[in-house]
């Protein structure tokens, strides 16, 4: 068993406490201390660390827009040492030249399906000074053709810009967001831009509807603002979403099992 430190100072709480389940799912120790295995989501190599230092750059999505800009580089260049939340990121990667093996981060809860929510409601993500990535106008333009449907943002109070569209803060407690889960028939996630979203697998797993801009399994991918309004449609109308639940049944089973392999060769 090696003890792994997970270092991520711009993720959420949340995130942490899913890297530190997965890796006691596969046999390993998650320490606040400096243990066997740095793994970070820095910008930049950590500083003060010896140069033989066995450490792992997890790239989870705008960094990699940072690296195709030339803000950040890699640690290193060995696929051993960098790990990706998605094939696409991996491809993404590649072009720059740096190798590195897809492992998502993946929800703390256990995939289990939750009851058919009573209410048509559609939840999504969209943090303040980063419209642009999150597609706020365009997110606003579903709703608008949506008029029967209420859409739930994740953003900071305020006015809402249309009767059906709530806005409420955007960082939750952990019951809080599974009960928004429970409340909900779908999650809708229009970006520029993603990694592997946990919010995306989260609903999967409690047997929500996703719409999002990636085709992903036993989710529905939309682009426009047209083919997200008749998604979202689709969704909420539609039973539980059983695939998806089986979907991340199996994702699962074989991130934990990579994610021993690939802390174990991480240390070689």
């Amino acid at each position: 068993m090696a003890k792994v430190t997970f270092v991520a100072p711009g993720l959420a709480a949340s995130t942490h406490r899913c890297v530190h389940a997965a890796l006691r799912r596969a046999g390993h120790a998650a320490t606040r201390e400096q243990g066997e295995l740095l793994v970070a989501t820095w910008f930049d190599r950590p500083p003060g660390l010896a140069a033989d230092t066995p450490t792992v750059r997890w790239w989870v999505g705008s960094d990699v827009l940072a690296l195709q800009a030339g803000r950040t580089r890699p640690h290193r260049r060995d696929e051993r040492l960098n790990w990706c939340g998605s094939p696409w990121l991996q491809h993404e990667l590649a072009a720059e030249g740096v190798p590195a093996r897809v492992m998502p981060i993946l929800p703390v809860w256990e995939p289990q399906p939750l009851p058919l929510a009573r209410d048509p409601a559609v939840l999504a993500y969209c943090p303040q000074g980063r419209e642009r990535l999150y597609r706020w106008k365009a997110l606003v333009a579903v709703a608008g053709r949506c008029p029967g449907i209420h859409f739930k943002v994740f953003r900071r109070d305020g006015p809402p810009p249309l009767p059906n569209l709530t806005c409420v803060p955007g960082f939750v407690g952990h019951d809080t967001m599974r009960a928004a889960y429970a409340e909900a028939r779908a999650v809708l996630r229009l970006v520029e831009h993603d990694g592997m979203s946990l919010s995306i697998l989260e609903a999967l797993g409690f047997g929500r509807h996703a719409v999002w801009s990636y085709p992903y399994a036993a989710c529905r991918q939309a682009e426009s603002v047209d083919e997200a309004a008749r998604a979202v449609r689709l969704a909420v109308a539609a039973d539980v979403n059983d695939a998806g639940v089986a979907a991340m049944r199996s994702l699962r089973l074989a991130a934990d099992a990579k994610l021993d392999l690939y802390v174990q060769e991480a240390l070689r």
